[in-house]
């Protein structure tokens, strides 16, 4: 089993899309004359999904400015030659199937 990081799955990103989305559908709602909306709740769960979104991004830079020291810590108490082992990748495989599966829910054939 691969654990990733909190959030990032199909319930993360369903979360993040529709509180992105949240003001939207209100004001649309709004112009075509529809029930009322609660802007504080759409407002405020934007703002949270992009807080998530900051955060992840924050996340990136630290792991990007962090990982290339921590791979020369671990090669140079490796047993092998530095030429002879590969960079540390992390994959984006996990975020590709996610996104995939996501999509597939939500477009309808």
């Amino acid at each position: 089993m691969n654990a990733g990081l909190p959030g990032t799955g199909i319930g993360g990103l369903f979360y993040v899309l529709s509180a992105l989305w949240m003001p939207v559908a209100a004001l649309v709602r709004m112009v075509r004359g529809g029930r009322p909306s609660n802007w504080k709740l759409a407002v405020s769960q934007f703002a949270m999904a992009l807080g998530i979104l900051g955060a992840f991004g924050v996340i990136a830079a630290l792991i990007g400015y962090f990982l290339p020291a921590v791979e020369n810590a671990l090669s140079s108490i490796s047993l092998f030659s530095r030429e002879a082992s590969t960079p540390l990748s992390l994959g984006v495989a996990p975020t590709v199937i996610t996104l995939a599966v996501f999509v597939r829910l939500f477009i309808r054939h």
